[in-house]
């Protein structure tokens, strides 16, 4: 499974369709996702299917109809992240460095600077041959980002504790919005299951790791082990979160912040504001994982 920034935006969804029904959208798609690999794996052990292209090769179109898509979620994936790291990192330079924290607009021209910036640190990390070689991000990526989870959780309970929470008039209501709203909210929660992408690469990593007969196995103990984790950690966050500052959850507009919940914990939070300096840090290093899977679909190609 894919554990990255998303997490952070999931108390906006709840607000947005309320707390029953954003649970509701996160059990739904965190269980849909871990079925549909489940569902894959018993393809690929039924039909011997050794990669992507013998897999889509079983349906008309289907090959082009996934490396479209390949290509629109790996470009959707990206922009988010870069986003949300640009953002965060602009924000924290002017309270670390300028002390002028919120007082001036994060630009277009800032912007394109710091993307320059992550692109020239990620790219000559993108046309490795091997994902196992990346491993060494990918455990750093699930590491800090658990951390944070953990930091905003528990800062989240410290402040129930000290009964600091949101009045009940700004309380996240059981169930908000309309139809269209739930339409329009879905995909973002939809989004943050995408363990997809990099499937058969971290499945061909584990055939040539622990050999072909082990792989299938651990695979599926990796498909439902990491889907629950994922699931646990979204529900845990979006719940201590949309209890301590209810509607305030991710609306915060100084900075970037209008979104991210990180943002509604101020920035002397230092066990949190440190540990959103180093998630820029690992996601800038995601980079080359996250695009894995359309690099290795081009060179073959």
């Amino acid at each position: 499974m894919s554990l990255g920034v998303g997490v952070f935006s999931l108390p906006t969804t709840m607000n947005a369709v309320g707390w029953v029904l954003g649970v509701g959208l996160c059990c739904y798609f965190g269980v849909l996702s871990m079925a549909l690999m489940l569902l894959l794996l018993g393809v690929v052990e039924e039909r011997n299917i050794r990669s992507w292209e013998d897999l889509t090769g079983l349906a008309p179109v289907a090959c082009s109809l996934s490396r479209v898509s390949l290509l629109l979620s790996l470009l959707i994936g990206n922009a988010a992240h870069m986003q949300t790291i640009s953002g965060m990192l602009f924000d924290l330079m002017t309270y670390f460095v300028t002390d002028d924290y919120g007082e001036y607009h994060f630009g277009v021209w800032q912007r394109v600077t710091l993307l320059f910036i992550f692109l020239g640190v990620a790219s000559p990390f993108c046309f490795t041959e091997d994902l196992a070689a990346l491993h060494y991000v990918g455990k750093s990526v699930a590491g800090v980002v658990l951390l944070l989870c953990a930091a905003v959780a528990v800062s989240s309970c410290i402040m129930l504790a000290r009964g600091e929470e949101v009045h009940s008039d700004q309380a996240t209501p059981p169930v908000s919005g309309d139809l269209q709203v739930l339409l329009s909210t879905a995909p973002s929660v939809c989004f943050a299951f995408t363990g997809m992408l990099s499937f058969w690469e971290v499945f061909a990593a584990l055939k040539q790791g622990v050999g072909v007969e082990q792989a299938l196995p651990r695979m599926k103990k990796t498909v439902i082990l990491s889907a629950g984790l994922v699931l646990v950690v979204y529900l845990i966050v979006s719940g201590c979160c949309v209890l301590a500052f209810g509607q305030m959850a991710g609306k915060m507009h100084k900075g970037s912040g209008f979104g991210n919940v990180l943002y509604n914990f101020p920035m002397d939070n230092y066990p949190v504001t440190l540990l959103c300096a180093a998630l820029v840090v690992v996601i800038v290093l995601e980079y080359p994982v996250i695009n894995f899977p359309l690099v290795s679909t081009c060179v073959c190609t």
